[in-house]
């Protein structure tokens, strides 16, 4: 069925790209974007270097899904005649044509602007029990209590009795969001938000020479409820042109934002020793992602009737239903399979190498986005000529794919002597795939171009995604007798930014979405061992986080 609103959309982000007769180089590049983004593949033939021209003839396939169907071809030329080295269009109801007014581009490039910021946090936490928190995570060459089950299943076989263990996690979470105006382009919001939470729960029952186990596992939580008004980085000694009126160039959308998600392992976990010296385990886990968004976009529209910005700072008041530019909506509830495999390895009587890959799966989602009429006003009103322009509502859906970072992860542990246990762990997550089928170019760096147009400064993503390391590192030391233990131990780990970071120059992305950043966690606990009975607690602090976790275990 033909959209036409969507057809309209197009019409005006092509339409607004000057495209002289061997000067068609820049709507060439935005046609091999969108037809690479429909699954095409597009090539480039050397008609332009014969003729002189910017570029050549672009050449789209796609794979045909009937058998045996005839090819067919669709042709269109993507020159224009003269004049069109300045385009400015206007809409006015279902018309279009062209006038004094700029480049329509506030239409939002990728279509997931939101569920972007909202999943540019940290999707990476240390093992939620107290014991292996405390030693900053290092936990992947010891492993040997029922919390192995969920960090190196191989583990498990250490436990020759059933063991049951409950985590409990309490503590606050703080986050920034970029605010400000063109007088303070730098300021930041923070929020803090408390973490309460059954973090982990084990099963643990060794039978048949084997060790079976039940977990319950969240392994990652976000939540956040922010709002900010409209702020430019802009002051230009003009009006706003249209593509910088709707979003593009340092004006920054007022924002009402409320985000949450959550994953958690539903997972049955098996384990054997093999020789003594060497085992090994398989975990098969139901992951639940659970993401939730609803958030709405402003533009004030009497920003419209500013003649100039150059006078000082741009203060726009917060927001009001006539701004409503843009909502978007997610709601996903999904399970999917995924595994965990595991080694453990005696390499010395004192030193365990352990090695543990974990397999996530990946989500298709959709966000449903609602574009509520919009009007920007007459500049001039009681003249002969009204220039104001409406859009009509429209709705649209845009699917992507979340890709949890699969993760490979090496430990190793030593123990010098009965009561020191050292261990080390360096875990490489496979996260450049985090965020599939978008396009990662945002309008925010757009700069106005000689002949009128809108274009990306080096016509490269804005965006991506990185595969990161993370280290830990942990000392467990165990005062007391056989009977009464009362081990202390020390750790750190890092956890750098695992979502979404700017590669552009531009400060206004660099603003919204922060480069590599990577925070320092230094943690901290202690146990108490009766018998068949222990109870551990651990502290970890970082700039951005205070959690405490709370454990217990009882082995039969």
């Amino acid at each position: 069925m033909i959209d036409p609103a969507r057809i309209r959309d197009e019409f005006l982000d092509l339409a607004s790209i000057p495209s002289l007769s061997r000067r068609e180089g820049a709507i060439a590049r935005r046609l091999e974007g969108i037809l690479k983004s429909m699954g095409a593949s597009v090539e480039v033939d050397g008609a332009g270097e014969k003729l002189g021209g910017e570029t050549g003839n672009l050449l789209a396939r796609f794979t045909g899904n009937r058998e045996g169907a005839p090819p067919f071809l669709l042709s269109a030329h993507m020159d224009t005649v003269a004049p069109a080295a300045k385009i400015r269009l206007v809409v006015e109801g279902d018309i279009v044509r062209t006038d004094r007014t700029s480049v329509l581009g506030g239409d939002d490039k990728a279509g997931i602007v939101a569920i972007l910021g909202g999943l540019s946090g940290h999707f990476f936490v240390p093992p939620r029990a107290a014991r292996p928190a405390s030693m900053g995570g290092a936990f992947i060459g010891v492993a040997n209590d029922a919390t192995a089950a969920a960090i190196n299943p191989a583990g498990l076989s250490f436990l020759l009795r059933p063991e049951i263990s409950l985590s409990q996690a309490l503590g606050w979470q703080k986050r920034q969001f970029p605010v400000g105006s063109f007088a303070e382009t730098e300021g930041t919001q923070s929020q803090a938000n408390l973490i309460f939470d059954q973090t982990l729960v084990n099963i643990v029952y060794p039978q048949w020479g084997f060790t079976f186990a039940l977990f319950r596992q969240v392994i990652f939580r976000s939540e956040s409820d922010f709002s900010r008004s409209q702020f430019l980085t802009i002051a230009p000694p003009r009006r706003l042109s249209l593509h910088e009126q709707l979003g593009a160039s340092g004006n920054f959308p007022g924002i009402s934002s409320q985000f949450s998600s959550e994953v958690v392992h539903n997972a049955f976990a098996i384990s054997r020793a093999l020789h003594r010296k060497h085992r090994f385990g398989f975990s098969f886990r139901s992951t639940q992602l659970n993401l939730q968004l609803h958030e709405k976009h402003y533009f004030d529209p009497e920003l419209w009737l500013r003649s100039s910005f150059a006078n000082g700072s741009v203060t726009i008041g917060s927001n009001h239903p006539q701004s409503l530019y843009r909502l978007y909506e997610v709601q996903e509830n999904e399970l999917k399979p995924s595994w965990s495999l595991g080694v453990l390895s005696e390499l010395q009587p004192n030193l365990t190498l352990g090695i543990v890959y974990q397999k996530l799966p990946a989500y298709d989602l959709e966000t449903k986005i609602f574009l509520p009429a919009y009007t920007l006003p007459d500049t001039m009103p009681g003249d002969a000529h009204n220039d104001e322009i409406r859009f009509a509502a429209e709705e649209k859906v845009v699917r992507f794919t979340l890709d949890l970072a699969d993760n490979l992860g090496v430990g190793l542990a030593w123990k010098p002597n009965s009561k020191t246990l050292i261990a080390a762990d360096a875990v490489y997550y496979f996260n450049r795939s985090l965020l599939q089928g978008i396009t990662m170019n945002l309008p925010q760096d757009d700069k106005l171009q000689k002949d009128g147009s809108y274009a990306d400064p080096d016509d490269l993503a804005d965006l991506e995604a990185r595969n990161i390391l993370t280290l830990h590192a942990g000392l467990e030391y165990a005062f007391g007798e056989r009977q009464i233990l009362l081990p202390v131990r020390f750790g750190f780990y890092t956890e750098p930014n695992f979502g979404l970071q700017t590669i552009a120059g531009d400060a206004n992305l660099q603003q919204e979405y922060p480069g590599a950043s990577t925070y320092l966690h230094v943690t901290a606990g202690f146990g108490i061992v009766f018998k068949q009975i222990r109870f551990e607690g651990s502290v970890d602090a970082s700039e951005n986080l205070i959690e405490a976790i709370g454990s217990a275990l009882v082995r039969f």
